[in-house]
């Protein structure tokens, strides 16, 4: 469950999403869902160092099972195979993460962390 979410912060978190969204219309932003989930989630939820984070990543991007990259429309605007590093080598354009990579998953990833319930049956 996620929510509720105080008006203006909504708001504002609504307002940074479009922002990425123009972004993303003009290049391809290196945010993928599953692997940047593992990411922010290993750094937001565990408390972990960015290695860490870029190897829950790395096992989302290649994993054994359906890895991430060969979903047609990676494979459309990164390529065939590409390794998580492509992804990773872009630096982050403030000092909070080391990759552009991590900063949008951050980005993306730590409000809807912070606003989720789990309840377990």
């Amino acid at each position: 469950m996620l929510g509720p979410l105080e008006q203006g912060r909504a708001a504002s978190l609504l307002a940074d999403l479009l922002a990425l969204h123009r972004d993303g219309l003009c290049a391809a932003l290196p945010l993928v869902l599953k692997s940047s989930h593992a990411y922010a989630h290993r750094r937001r939820m565990r408390g972990r160092t960015t290695d860490d984070a870029v190897e829950a990543a790395r096992n989302q991007w290649a994993g054994r099972f359906g890895p991430e990259r060969d979903d047609a429309a990676h494979t459309l605007v990164w390529g065939a195979g590409t390794a998580l590093d492509v992804l990773l080598a872009e630096p982050a354009r403030s000092g909070d993460e080391p990759s552009r990579f991590g900063e949008l998953a951050m980005r993306v990833w730590t409000p809807l962390l912070a606003a989720e319930e789990v309840s377990l049956p």
